[in-house]
């Protein structure tokens, strides 16, 4: 980055509790999640769209972006993805390139492995490389790591915590099953055999 960024932020409720967004004129930074990371079961009601915010252009974008996807899903396609200018994006990476292709490859009501991801980012030995990027990612949500998911069917780990992810999911029309008993570690994925291309081979890619 040539300069420090002048800093703005604004939250957004949703589903999941309230976001932060952080970002400069430059671009989007960070997407956080505030609340608990325990949405209820049922908790699928929407809040109504934010109003306009005052502020950045890409702050604005990542709103809109935002109500969309949770509201009208299928609208996203249509909006412009902002700018990203979180230090992680500005120098090249494996963990920068898997976040795009993640971006790029895997859309909505799509899920796809680690070890399919590494593929897709060139290595595909890095599974593991991959999991850390997903730690990584500081934009959830809008780089989905909640559709990456372990080979096996489990739906391995996320930093917004297995409920949000689960959340995430069954928004995008995956069916979940919970465990017979014990924790979220025995989670398997029934859906995952059911979502598609991205259940069984990498989803398209430039590569």
């Amino acid at each position: 980055m040539d300069k420090t960024c002048e800093m703005k932020r604004t939250t957004l409720d949703s589903p999941l509790g309230k976001l932060e967004l952080s970002g400069c004129e430059q671009g989007l930074h960070e997407i956080s999640f505030l609340g608990e990371g325990t949405p209820a079961a049922d908790a699928m009601e929407v809040p109504a769209p934010a109003e306009v915010l005052r502020g950045p252009e890409p702050l604005k974008q990542c709103a809109a972006w935002l109500n969309a996807y949770f509201q009208q899903p299928e609208a996203i396609e249509e909006l412009p993805v902002p700018a990203l200018h979180h230090p992680i994006f500005q120098q090249e990476s494996f963990t920068r390139q898997v976040l795009w292709e993640l971006l790029k490859a895997v859309k909505f009501g799509e899920v796809v492995s680690y070890q399919q991801l590494a593929a897709l980012a060139g290595n595909p030995k890095a599974a593991r490389a991959v999991g850390g990027a997903m730690r990584s990612n500081p934009v959830p949500i809008l780089i989905p790591c909640h559709r990456v998911v372990c080979s096996s069917g489990a739906m391995g780990n996320y930093s917004g915590g297995l409920a949000v992810k689960e959340w995430l999911l069954v928004h995008e029309g995956h069916r979940v099953r919970k465990p017979a008993s014990g924790g979220s570690s025995g989670r398997a994925g029934a859906w995952l055999g059911t979502v598609g291309p991205t259940s069984g081979s990498p989803p398209a890619g430039p590569n």
